[in-house]
């Protein structure tokens, strides 16, 4: 059972040396396959992340209303303000900052929005985020009460609620992208060069298509170690940084186990006999 297809790919990967020795097993829709599962095991780890997320940085999506929102004025007219059940009580209009970062301000009316392209904008019961003509609307939550303690960490904490599913697809797409690229890269670019050596002696890859077997071997269990990392400690950066070690160690495994030659093999299972 364990020498069909999916069971022999996985078999492969506690076994360096069956990467190289069952090259010529894989078909190019199995190759595909296995691709999409590994390039899906990386993606699961930005829904399991953000599962364990209550808020998030907001300098990732709006850089300029990040730096307004952290505004010494801003926090000390919300702590001086009643709030009460949701609603805030403001009173009158009120520009607490008009910068070249943006305009922060109470009760703006709308006619006067329109002229900023940055700005935070509250009035009683939400706050319009504005970055680069973009608006977010946050509705004031029961449970959130934004008038005690850091207001930046209360509003990123509803944004986030609100924005999750956004937020999840967003970092998914942007990760999907990063992986797919440099695994293809990866996978095409290291497989060209294996297969240049097929005229060589040293090797006995005879094909374009089992050098890109063996590259599609390490890049599963690659995947699957950095997915696990990636569950307990989320990092794009971190995720490329394990994924290229881990690929890098099990061609060097393979190397060293076949030397990317039958006959090599073939001569080490004869010493053990």
């Amino acid at each position: 059972m364990t020498d069909k297809f999916p069971f022999s790919y996985f078999s492969t990967w506690i076994n360096p040396q069956k990467m190289f020795t069952n090259r010529k097993k894989l078909s190019w829709g199995q190759m595909i396959l296995t691709l999409v599962f590994s390039f899906a095991l990386i993606l699961l780890t930005v829904p399991v992340y953000y599962a364990r997320q209550s808020s998030v940085n907001l300098g990732m999506f709006m850089p300029k209303v990040n730096r307004m929102l952290k505004n010494q004025d801003l926090q000390k007219t919300i702590h001086q303000t009643p709030y009460h059940d949701g609603t805030f009580d403001f009173k009158g209009e009120k520009v607490i900052e008009n910068s070249s970062n943006g305009i922060i301000g109470v009760n703006i009316p709308s006619s006067l929005e329109k002229n900023y392209r940055n700005g935070i904008f509250l009035s009683d019961q939400e706050v319009v985020l504005k970055e680069n003509g973009t608006t977010s609307t946050i509705r004031f939550m029961k449970d959130i009460n934004p008038s005690k303690g850091n207001f930046y960490s209360k509003i990123s904490q509803t944004w986030f609620r609100i924005n999750r599913m956004g937020v999840t697809f967003s970092t998914m797409y942007m990760l999907g992208a990063i992986v797919l690229f440099t695994n293809l890269i990866f996978l095409f670019i290291g497989a060209f060069f294996l297969w240049l050596t097929r005229k060589s002696s040293f090797t006995t890859i005879a094909t374009f298509k089992e050098a890109c077997a063996i590259f599609d071997y390490v890049i599963g269990p690659s995947c699957f170690i950095t997915a696990i990392v990636g569950f307990f400690k989320f990092d794009i950066s971190m995720i490329m940084m394990v994924e290229t070690l881990v690929a890098v160690v099990y061609l060097l495994m393979i190397y060293g186990k076949t030397h990317f030659n039958d006959e090599y093999v073939a001569n080490q299972f004869m010493i053990q006999e």
